[in-house]
């Protein structure tokens, strides 16, 4: 397969191809770990992950679809993806305004944390408390699922 294509979602994953080297990057992680799927001599070190970028239309890395595409491309990688606030409540089951609801934070606040413009490591010890009881998870469990998943 021949391609040039570096696609980048609302998720913070990159999905990068480049005549026949073919890896997966992870933007959000602050290592930003690169996971190579083909190299540019044609060898490839994931066999399913390379079938399933070239039996999924490009579109479906870019479009509404993408999420899940990702998420797939990951478990077939083994990598344990790391989260974006956003995506903690979307597992979560817990939206915006119910989040400030239940944690007596604004919603703007809530809102502003989902969206990256405030990163979870940048609000206040007693917002990170609140926010943890009201998700029913532990800062640490949070903070692990935003910064510290790695590999399997």
């Amino acid at each position: 397969m021949e391609c040039f294509y570096d696609i980048e979602n609302d998720y913070g994953l990159r999905l990068q191809c480049i005549g026949k080297s073919i890896g997966l990057e992870n933007i959000r992680d602050p290592k930003r770990e690169y996971y190579k799927i083909a190299e540019a001599d044609g060898s490839v070190f994931n066999h399913e992950a390379y079938n399933y970028i070239c039996n999924t239309t490009i579109g479906g890395f870019e479009n509404e679809a993408s999420y899940e595409n990702y998420i797939k491309l990951f478990e077939i990688m083994g990598i344990q993806k790391l989260y974006s606030f956003k995506e903690l409540m979307k597992e979560r089951k817990v939206y915006v305004t119910e989040l400030a609801r239940v944690s007596g934070i604004p919603r703007t606040t809530i809102s502003r944390i989902a969206i990256c413009d405030t990163p979870f490591e940048k609000i206040t010890v007693s917002n990170a408390l609140a926010i943890a009881k009201a998700m029913n998870m532990t800062i640490e469990e949070i903070y692990d699922k935003l910064y510290f998943s790695r590999s399997k």
